[in-house]
Order: C-alpha cells, then structure tokens, then sequence
C-alpha cells in the first residue's frame, strides 16, 4: 500500500463491480472517481487540474461509448492511450483475454477478470 494516499480513477460498466472495487482501494488508502463510460473518463482526464489530478487509471476492457446504456464496445486500451498521453498510468482488467494480450504488447499493465483484490492492489502498487 502507498504511504500516501494516491489518486484513482476507474472506468467500470458493472456497478456492482465498481462499487467492490472502489471499496478496495479506498481501505488501502486511495481516493476513487469512477466513470462509467468512455467520454466520462476522457473528459475528466483532460480537465485536470490542481484539485482534480490522477495517478492511475484503472479501465475495463469493455464499456460504453457515452451513455452507460450504450452496447460495451473495446475502449480499455484506447483510454488507457490517453491516459498516457496526460501522464496517467494505467492498468487494463478485463475478461477479454485479447484484450488483455493487446495491452500486454502495447506495454500497459493487465490483468485478467477474475482477478483477486490483492493482485489489483500489487498492480496499482507496482505501477
């Protein structure tokens, strides 16, 4: 775990999910901002200021475009491209194997659904 408390951002379709891993990362001393679609998180990457600054991002492989009932379309890699770009790191966990594989190559942290909160959190730590 940081010894200080560092700023996460995760783009996550499943509420549920979300909610269990927002829960997560706040115990281990984080601050969470989740977005549930791809114009969410690019807008809150790009007006970024002294208030609001992000150290990670942690992207699903799959999720909606701009509305969370849009169909899920493969955006984790591209998000976390951007994300670079403004000086986020990043981390994909998806179920999509392929795209887990994609993010792999593309030098990107990765892991595969199911994974357990203790590999999440040695992720975030590592980056």
């Amino acid at each position: 775990v940081h010894l200080s408390p560092e700023r996460q951002r995760g783009i996550e379709d499943s509420l549920v999910l979300a909610a269990a891993l927002s829960e997560v990362l706040i115990l281990a001393g984080h601050t969470v901002h989740l977005e549930q679609t791809m114009r969410g998180a690019m807008d809150a990457l790009y007006e970024m200021d002294a208030v609001l600054v992000f150290d990670c991002l942690i992207a699903d492989g799959r999720f909606p475009s701009f509305r969370s009932w849009d169909p899920p379309q493969d955006w984790g890699v591209e998000i976390l491209k951007a994300a670079k770009h403004v000086k986020v790191r990043g981390i994909l966990f998806s179920g999509d194997r392929a795209l887990v594989a994609q993010a792999k190559r593309e030098g990107f942290t990765a892991l595969s659904k199911p994974a357990s909160m203790a590999e999440l959190l040695k992720a975030v730590e590592g980056l």
